[in-house]
């Protein structure tokens, strides 16, 4: 009945293992990291989608990435379907 009202526990009961221990990690893997470096390397023909790559390794926003790169909306969103191309061709080639 309590747990249909006020919801799962999020702290531990007594004796219990802490449900805080089991959320997942929000912040992103190392096999992440490691997809954006090789990408980042086979883009190499392409600085702007390069740069952006940078931005996205981490989570940054972007009202950010448009202010440190000094792009615009459609600049950005230009870049942005470059970069989808460019995975999109890359996964049919067998290279990611």
């Amino acid at each position: 009945m309590i747990r249909r009202l006020e919801g799962e526990r999020s702290v531990a009961a007594e004796g219990e293992p802490d449900p805080m221990e089991s959320v997942p990690d929000p912040t992103a893997s190392q096999e992440d990291t490691v997809f954006l470096g090789e990408l980042y390397d086979l883009c190499a023909h392409d600085p702007d989608v390069q740069s952006l790559l940078v931005y996205q390794i981490e989570p940054v926003e972007r009202a950010q990435i448009l202010s440190e790169l000094g792009w615009d909306v459609t600049k950005y969103e230009t870049v942005q379907k470059r970069k989808k191309r460019i995975v999109g061709r890359l996964i049919s080639e067998g290279r990611i």
